[in-house]
């Protein structure tokens, strides 16, 4: 089986969503390696008035067996404090 929740908050939102696992399920049918533009993503966070948590994020990749491994891409603004705490939470993850 492709996907396997990682926490009990992915198994609740599998069970409220499952026609969304199902969709990613399709596109993760085979073996797959993830690339996520960080930089993107932070970006859309204010347009969609959502907090978007990368450690979240990676659960849920990690969740589909076919997926190899995931890789983020992102820059720091140096001296912008939130730039700098996104760039050390994504390290220590």
């Amino acid at each position: 089986m492709p996907f396997v929740p990682k926490t009990t908050k992915l198994q609740q939102l599998a069970e409220i969503y499952p026609n969304r696992i199902l969709e990613l399920e399709n596109i993760f049918l085979e073996q797959t390696n993830v690339y996520i533009d960080w930089a993107n993503v932070f970006g859309r966070q204010d347009k969609l008035k959502r907090h978007i948590d990368l450690k979240r994020v990676f659960q849920l990749f990690r969740s589909f067996s076919t997926i190899d491994y995931i890789r983020r891409y992102y820059g720091t603004l140096v001296g912008n404090i939130a730039s700098e705490k996104i760039v050390q939470d994504v390290e220590n993850i």
